[in-house]
């Protein structure tokens, strides 16, 4: 719902998308940030909450969103990612705590490649 209403707003300059885009983003952030809920999600659901974050930042900017997203992406590379290898290991879900048992998943690897690749396009 982010990403579509700061695209609505984008096309037609109607501030109430832009309103309902921030709205909908600090009430997602205040549910998603509170405990392992983020790091719970499946990474390809962060991949693209996080980008549309951003998309609504680049029209009303607000730390927050980059902040969540780089705390994310720090604890998963800490948490998740595998050192002889490079890859990410997640549970059954796509998401949550590192499981050596579980094979690393393309769809979670192209999501954190999507993640960092994002970051160093933001934070440059």
């Amino acid at each position: 719902m982010i990403g579509a209403a700061t695209a609505l707003y984008r096309g037609t300059g109607d501030a109430a998308y832009l309103n309902k885009a921030v709205e909908d983003a600090r009430g997602s952030l205040a549910y998603w940030t509170q405990g392992s809920r983020l790091h719970d999600q499946p990474a390809i659901f962060n991949a693209f909450y996080f980008k549309d974050l951003l998309a609504l930042d680049a029209v009303r900017p607000d730390s927050a969103y980059l902040k969540a997203m780089s705390a994310y992406a720090d604890g998963t590379y800490a948490g998740n990612r595998d050192a002889t290898t490079g890859l990410f290991h997640f549970q059954p879900s796509g998401g949550g705590d590192y499981d050596p048992r579980i094979p690393a998943e393309t769809l979670e690897q192209s999501a954190m490649v999507q993640i960092f690749a994002t970051l160093a396009r933001t934070t440059r």
